[in-house]
């Protein structure tokens, strides 16, 4: 059997699941240190696939699929991309699956990969995509797919914007010189600030029409509070 079928169908189901990928190859190769590049990650490796949620979509799968397990978006991740690349394995290609997660086995640094790919740094602490904007997430790495390769471009949004994510920050957490993690965590704990959506994201033009839907922002915010020391009781419970 062919195998630009398998490969066909691999990339139809990741669109219905709300992911996009960015294939890498050998201009990522040449904008990456020695370490990163795509025989060091795997030996087999042809090229490499770099899986990002673009949108709503795949958060809003997950959040309907949601169980009662730890790191349910990470469990819910490794069983949707596990069931993707099974008809690729299926018909014979070598496949190595890499996550973003802390709790990998040997993590890798996804943003210095998506950089070398092309993404842009932006003010608010988030890579931005030429067309999701800040509405991405990096979800898995694949490798040894034989794809020809993403255009990587010198994508600098940031340089020429008004930056709106400045001016509208309740606290100003966001600025020129970057994101102040800290006072945007003690703004949202202490006060309980940006509960329906982080103000300087969502002013973010760039992909603007990717911005999450109002259920999936609320879920992050709620999230990222229950990682931070301060929001947690005595008993560890967020």
């Amino acid at each position: 059997m062919s195998l630009i079928s398998p490969v066909q169908t691999f990339f139809e189901e990741l669109h219905r699941a709300g992911l996009e990928g960015v294939v890498l190859g050998r201009h990522y190769d040449s904008r990456v240190e020695a370490e990163l590049r795509l025989a060091s990650l795997a030996p087999f490796a042809r090229s490499g696939l770099l899986l990002v949620s673009g949108g709503s979509t795949f958060f809003e799968h997950f959040l309907r699929q949601k169980r009662e397990e730890p790191d349910p978006l990470d469990a819910y991740t490794r069983r949707l991309v596990a069931s993707l690349v099974e008809p690729l394995r299926r018909e014979g290609i070598r496949v190595a699956v890499r996550h973003p997660f802390w709790n990998e086995a040997d993590p890798l640094p996804f943003q210095r990969i998506a950089r070398a790919a092309g993404l842009a740094p932006s003010l608010l602490g988030l890579d931005l995509h030429p067309r999701f904007g800040p509405w991405v997430a990096y979800r898995a790495l694949l490798l040894d797919l034989s794809l020809e390769e993403s255009e990587v471009s010198n994508f600098e949004p940031c340089l020429g914007c008004a930056a709106p994510c400045i001016e509208v920050c309740p606290v100003g957490a966001v600025s020129r010189a970057g994101w102040d993690a800290k006072r945007c965590f003690d703004h949202r704990v202490d006060e309980g600030g940006c509960a329906e959506g982080c103000h300087s994201r969502l002013a973010c033009p760039v992909g603007a029409e990717h911005r999450y839907a109002p259920p999936v922002l609320r879920y992050f915010q709620a999230s990222a509070l229950a990682c931070s020391p301060k929001s947690k009781n005595p008993n560890g419970a967020a």
